[in-house]
């Protein structure tokens, strides 16, 4: 008993010096004080959470573990994705059907009547566009728009629609009343009938439906007001023809080579019009075409290096680049028509010899120009004697009339030429091309669907992939009609409650890009991000094993070179096989991101095995990937099939009364109503299960979604007497702190009680509150916030990262977490929580996975329990653990630290405004303000790293955005003084030429203008006499003010594609993310005893040596994804400016960097990394025909260049 109480008061006065720093801690100590919190803390969660009763409930329900094969569920998931699909193309077939069938109705349209407002036969249609009257006095216009209302729709995200009537949209360039677009108007409205029968038959398939008139105008069902690009100047840069699924089904995949003048004479006004002409072309591609641009004058070359002598894919993301680098052009020098064509013939004839792989089946170049000198005839007749290379002219500049050259190079290629005279005629200048590449749809009236990629739709702003049907009447092309398919509507046909833990589906097109993929992040500041649609599959498996050297990959992503490994996957999905095929399945091991969307927090790995089937009648596959360790799901009772609840009365309404539970609100269990828009998903849900109960039939508007619900009914049997177990419990002990208990399941349902707390408030009761100096300090604005609840925040069940992260841990482990962006308030007075303070207090949670297990070990996902406390209560009971030395006064730090090395829990000064500062940061990259701590904390880090309790994984962002980053070939051209000078050449060379243009008669100058344009034979003399005319008033109306503006200003993009370029560009980005070894229990001793802290030696200078002694362990808090890290110091050199050096001198890497070399999305010339991707051709190439010889082929007017002046000059010279 004497050495016993002698032990005792020697550990009390140890535990005294240490307090004081005098004495180091030690492990043993640690671990108890691990052990004490450990068990204090899981005795809080189990209680409050009823976790190990639930999952009694679970088996006393007789819930089975099923081994699922994988290869079954997915041709179950594939049935469904097809038969959904099939009625979206079957609906697309009769809206086709039905037009041209009824193209007599065009025909018989009287032209006049429709537009006399006398007339009985004034004909009215229901505008989308309710701006009009704001700024147009056409008394046409006024009253060209018939009145409906708009009541917002369940089914349409609650919507503003009227679901009797179709809507008609108009760009801005087109004239609403135009006679012929009229006419194609009311031909269409026969497709009303359609709209409104079809989805009186099929109420579940909610979606939108067009009909887009190669004239511009689309009628879209239902009816809705238009959504402008700037709801306050009524700006609608909206154009249907310039849609994915229009051009698609208008023309065949095409390759694309614009060529660009960039000759002196391009400058000012005229280039910003070839840019938005540009801008425009590029609308009209997509990822199914191939292009390329030339800018040239005296040398051409391709505006990216990187893509130099090569077609690339017409993605948002390549499109984007080539439009900003055209911003670092200049104008200068005298064209070369020569070298650019013969090198824009090249690669396209080179490109034209392995068809539909890499490359289009219709070729095309776009000239851009104010006019070039000749025709240069010998250069086409070598490249396209057969005319298989259709030659668009596009002639820029009001002042321009001479069109002979431009013209006959359109006219005899097969193409179309077009005077783009401003701005304004941009748009419909353009569109004339698609005109002429439909031709081969015109000849040959396509019948097999035409399937987008996912792309966000403009009426409801999701994402949707549409089906689409060219339109030919009297052997013309006419327009394209499309019915879309909602991608959380192909989501829930492979849901993930199908599955195991971590198994999850996605969909990937003929391009390899995703259309769907769990880890697909496609927004960014709520907007969509230039590559949101052609994320490669590659690109979302983000392969583990990987690491940086230098800012480069070890491993960059390989799309093509290696087929007998990595893209063994990516080539089997773009060509639809089926991986039944294959005895041997594909794996590969993969770091999985759970947090979402714009701030990438926590990795995991698994090793998935990937089954895949291609989707019939589409271009897109379905895959599931497994990882090997989940196979197993839980089965209902067998007594629950088909329809478990058949005689049951009204037990099941009973399982959902009350308010405090939610339904995943991404996923259909019952269709609402139309007219119900108020009524909530859950209220819906009962109404339809009072249904059920009274009459044994399932209602139509639940039918499609019966084993969702036999799963939800089952779940909210086991869970329906949770309530009152999580209220009757948290009444036991108040100082816990506990104030919310969850559930969520795999089935979606989410149930949660608010408990009520006596001196616990959700909203501050003054705005002021006593500091620990007893003054008296405003709350900041962003801390004093009502709290946000769980319900609000938290009803996506297991697609909640709560719900993730609880999954990674099946051994009956709590998963806590804070959240210091919500606050909890205490009642004036209050001493409940002496821990809190400014009378407020953050949130813990705590989160664990229930499990289903049965006899032989297999466990399945059933649900995730949780709940939130006051973060005052968790600092009370690790410091109480501690035996009050874990506190902000004490000379020992205590923290705590999560799977991940992030900060729950540190012994520091936490006010309000201090917390932020270390709380949920990286233990290893702490920087702490006012304080001489941090460097230790780096130095520990590196230590748990390098003793294994944490793994260190490289995780690399394919989905990031760049901004101001010097990474795309150049930045801006700043303003050269030659370039002024070159101007000022300019104006004297033409005063010059006016000097020899006076001495000639003015009568052959008007003569000379007075030539059509259509008469080529004229003499040169008369001709060059116009040319030196125009020159001179050209040079005349240049202002070098505005030359020099210009040069320094970047113009804003026209077109809605471009217009967020200056948001910033694809890019890669790389982090070090370090994962807790599950395996680490501990104690582990990090440091003890003296430190050597040495500085580097130089050839200058010895090295200096200081000394710290530093005392540092670990321990992991059991049943918990937490690690207690604890250390002390003695002396002061620790804190000496050669220690701190010393500890943060290998300070592990952590937070996103750029990867040079990951993928293709860098394209500086040091980086430039372009690879072919394999890719499935959306359809077989055709030949060209011959076109009809009387088909229109140009438009108007041209312009010189300054070679044709010097060549002018010369022949004045010699005629003189």
């Amino acid at each position: 008993l004497f050495f016993q109480l002698f032990a005792l008061a020697a550990e009390l006065h140890a535990q005294d010096l240490r307090g004081r720093g005098a004495i180091p801690i030690s492990a043993s100590i640690v671990e108890q004080w691990a052990k004490s919190f450990g068990l204090d803390l899981y005795s809080t969660a189990t209680t409050a959470t009823q976790a190990e009763e639930l999952e009694q409930k679970y088996q006393e329900k007789n819930a089975r573990v099923e081994y699922f094969d994988p290869e079954e569920v997915i041709d179950v998931m594939k049935a469904r994705l097809e038969k959904f699909l099939g009625r979206r193309r079957q609906l697309a077939e009769i809206l086709k059907e039905n037009l041209e069938n009824s193209y007599s109705l065009f025909q018989m349209v009287d032209r006049e009547a429709i537009n006399d407002l006398q007339s009985d036969d004034f004909y009215r249609f229901v505008d989308s566009k309710s701006c009009l009257n704001r700024h147009y006095v056409d008394p046409l216009l006024i009253n060209s728009s018939l009145s409906v209302n708009y009541i917002p729709n369940p089914n349409f995200f609650n919507l503003p629609v009227n679901t009797e009537k179709s809507a008609i949209h108009v760009p801005t360039p087109v004239y609403a009343r135009d006679p012929e677009l009229l006419s194609e108007i009311i031909w269409t409205e026969s497709l009303d009938d359609i709209f409104k029968a079809r989805r009186a038959r099929e109420f579940f398939a909610a979606s939108w439906q067009y009909f887009c008139s190669q004239k511009g105008f689309m009628r879209f069902y239902p009816a809705s007001p238009w959504f402008y690009d700037d709801s306050h100047t009524c700006l609608d840069m909206y154009d249907c023809r310039n849609s994915e699924w229009y051009i698609d089904a208008a023309t065949h995949a095409k390759n694309i080579i614009i060529m660009l003048d960039m000759s002196g004479s391009m400058l000012g006004q005229r280039f910003e019009i070839a840019k938005q002409t540009i801008e425009m072309i590029l609308e009209t591609l997509t990822e199914n075409d191939f292009f390329n641009m030339i800018v040239f004058s005296e040398e051409p070359k391709f505006i990216l290096s990187c893509f130099r002598n090569r077609l690339v894919q017409a993605t948002i993301k390549n499109k984007k680049l080539m439009r900003v680098t055209l911003d670092n052009v200049t104008a200068e020098g005298i064209a070369n028509y020569p070298a650019a064509l013969s090198l824009a013939f090249e690669v396209l004839i080179e490109a034209s010899q392995n068809p539909g792989v890499n490359s289009g089946c219709q070729n095309a170049i776009m000239l851009i120009t104010d006019g070039p000198s000749d025709t240069y005839e010998d250069i086409f007749e070598k490249y396209n004697k057969d005319k298989t290379i259709r030659f668009f002219t596009y002639l820029i500049g009001d002042d321009v009339t001479e069109t002979r050259e431009v013209r006959w190079m359109a006219c005899y290629n097969r193409g179309y030429f077009a005077h783009i005279s401003n701005l304004a005629d941009v748009q419909e200048k353009v569109q004339s091309y698609i005109g002429v590449m439909s031709r081969l749809t015109s000849e040959r009236n396509r019948t097999d669907p035409v399937w987008t990629g996912a792309y966000y739709d403009r009426l409801g702003a999701v994402l949707v992939a549409t089906v689409a049907f060219p339109v030919v009447a009297n052997d013309s092309f006419r327009g394209v009609v499309g019915a879309s398919a909602l991608i959380t509507e192909l989501q829930q046909m492979a849901p993930l409650y199908m599955l195991g833990t971590h198994s999850y589906t996605f969909i990937v097109d003929n391009n390899g890009y995703v259309v769907h993929h769990p880890q697909l992040r496609p927004l960014y500041m709520g907007k969509a991000k230039p590559h949101y649609n052609s994320m490669d599959i590659m690109e979302m498996e983000v392969l583990a094993d990987n690491y940086l050297e230098n800012g480069s990959l070890a491993n960059p992503v390989d799309y093509d070179s290696d087929v007998k490994k990595k893209c063994q996957l990516r080539r089997h999905l773009a060509d639809g096989v089926s991986s039944k095929d294959f005895l041997r399945k594909f794996s590969q091991k993969i770091i999985w991101a759970c947090d979402g969307p714009n701030n990438l927090r926590r990795v995991y790995l698994q090793n998935n095995v990937y089954h895949y089937r291609g989707i019939n009648n589409t271009l897109m596959s379905l895959a599931l990937a497994v990882p090997e360790d989940s196979r197993y799901r839980i089965a209902l009772p067998s007594t629950y099939s088909p329809y478990p609840y058949k005689n049951i009365d009204c037990k099941a309404v009973k399982w959902f009364s009350g308010t405090n539970w939610r339904l995943h609100p991404d996923w259909h269990y019952c269709r609402i109503n139309d007219s119900d828009y108020s009524m909530t998903k859950e209220e819906a849900f009962v109404i339809n299960m009072k249904h059920y109960s009274e009459t044994g039939r399932i209602a139509r508007n639940c039918a499609l979604y019966t084993y969702l619900i036999e799963r939800l009914l089952f779940d909210a049997e086991v869970t329906s007497q949770m309530d009152s177990a999580w209220i009757q419990e948290s009444r036991l002990d108040e100082r816990k702190g506990v104030h919310l208990v969850y559930l969520a399941t795999h089935a979606g349902l989410t149930r949660f009680v608010s408990m009520d707390l006596k001196d616990v408030q959700y909203q501050p009761d003054v705005q002021t509150w006593p500091s620990d100096d007893n003054r008296t300090e405003e709350l900041p604005s962003t801390l004093d916030k009502p709290y946000f609840h769980f319900s609000k925040r938290h009803t996506r069940a297991l697609d909640e990262v709560f719900y993730k992260r609880a999954m990674q841990f099946l051994n009956g482990e709590f998963v806590f977490d804070v959240n210091i962006t919500n606050n909890i308030y205490l009642k004036n007075g209050s001493q409940t929580y002496p821990h809190a303070k400014d009378g407020r207090s953050i949130i813990v949670t705590g989160n664990r996975a229930i499990l289903v297990r049965d006899d032989y070990g297999n466990e399945a996902p059933a649900s995730v329990v949780g709940f939130e406390m006051l973060y005052a209560s968790f600092e009370e009971m690790i410091y109480n653990a501690s035996h009050k030395m874990c506190h902000f006064n004490s000379k020992v730090r205590c923290y705590l630290l999560d799977e991940h090395g992030y900060i729950v829990y540190a012994s520091l000064p936490h006010t309000s405004q201090e917390r932020v500062h270390y709380l949920r940061q990286f233990f290893g990259h702490l920087s702490l303000e006012n304080t001489e701590n941090g460097a230790i904390e780096r130095y520990l880090m590196k230590k748990l790293v390098d003793l294994f309790v944490y793994q260190k994984l490289l995780y690399v962002d394919f989905q990031d955005l760049c901004q101001n980053l010097n990474l795309y070939n150049s930045a801006r051209r700043l303003f050269n003084v030659g370039f002024f000078l070159l101007y000022c050449k300019f104006a004297l060379y033409a005063v010059f030429v006016l000097a020899i243009v006076s001495r000639f008669k003015i009568d052959h100058l008007n003569a000379a203008e007075n030539d059509q344009v259509v008469c080529w034979k004229f003499s040169s003399k008369t001709y060059c006499f116009a040319y030196l005319k125009k020159t001179f008033r050209f040079f005349l109306e240049i202002n070098p003010l505005a030359i020099i503006f210009s040069l320094f200003s970047r113009a804003s993009c026209y077109t809605a594609t471009f217009r967020d370029i200056q948001d910033g560009l694809p890019c890669d980005r790389a982090s070090s993310f370090y994962l807790l070894n599950n395996d680490f229990k501990g104690p582990l001793t990090l440091a003890e005893g003296k430190q050597l802290c040495s500085s580097v030696a130089t050839s200058d200078s010895y090295a200096r040596v200081s000394s710290c002694n530093l005392y540092a362990y670990a321990v992991r808090i059991e049943k918990t994804n937490l690690v207690l890290v604890v250390y002390s110091t003695e002396g002061t050199q620790c804190n000496g400016d050669l220690c701190k050096d010393y500890f943060s001198r290998d300070s592990l890497p952590w937070g996103f960097n750029i990867a040079l070399n990951a993928t293709d999305k860098v394209m500086h010339p040091q980086a430039c990394k372009l690879t072919t991707r394999y890719r499935r051709p959306p359809s077989a190439c055709q030949a060209v025909e011959d076109d009809d010889p009387f088909a229109h082929c140009s438009g108007c007017s041209s312009q010189a260049t300054l070679s044709l002046v010097l060549l002018c000059t010369a022949v004045l010279f010699v005629v003189r």
